[in-house]
């Protein structure tokens, strides 16, 4: 019982972090970045917005960073074992693909959209 407790919070685990990177990281730099430089170049974006993009994806890479650091500090027995541990890293890659696979559909893309122009809003000319 104690087994498949584990395994449900190590699955939980990896699909929060998958779905946080790909969320914080991957998707403003995916989209982010390229739709705010497409727009500034366009003139109806300040080419502010583009470091808005660049910076905030930059400070999130080093919080989860800081994090990793922190795990393997404080407590480097469960960083190892979460390291190793095919189930943590099968959560993670299915966060991953989930979020990816979201972002894609038609309900996800037009979501993508209003949240890049609501962000990026106090950047138009």
């Amino acid at each position: 019982m104690i087994d498949f407790i584990l395994f449900c919070v190590e699955v939980a685990g990896g699909l929060v972090l998958g779905t946080i990177v790909f969320s914080v990281l991957i998707l403003p730099l995916s989209y982010g970045l390229p739709m705010s430089l497409y727009w500034s170049a366009k003139g109806r974006l300040r080419y502010s917005s583009v470091t808005h993009y660049f910076q905030s994806a930059v400070i999130w890479l080093f919080i989860l960073v800081a994090l990793g650091f922190a795990l393997f500090f404080f407590l480097p027995s469960l960083g190892y074992y979460l390291a190793k541990s095919n189930v943590f890293n099968g959560g993670y890659l299915a966060g991953f693909i989930l979020t990816l696979l979201r972002a894609f559909s038609s309900s996800g893309r037009s979501d993508v959209r209003e949240d890049f122009w609501s962000a990026i809003d106090k950047y138009r000319r």
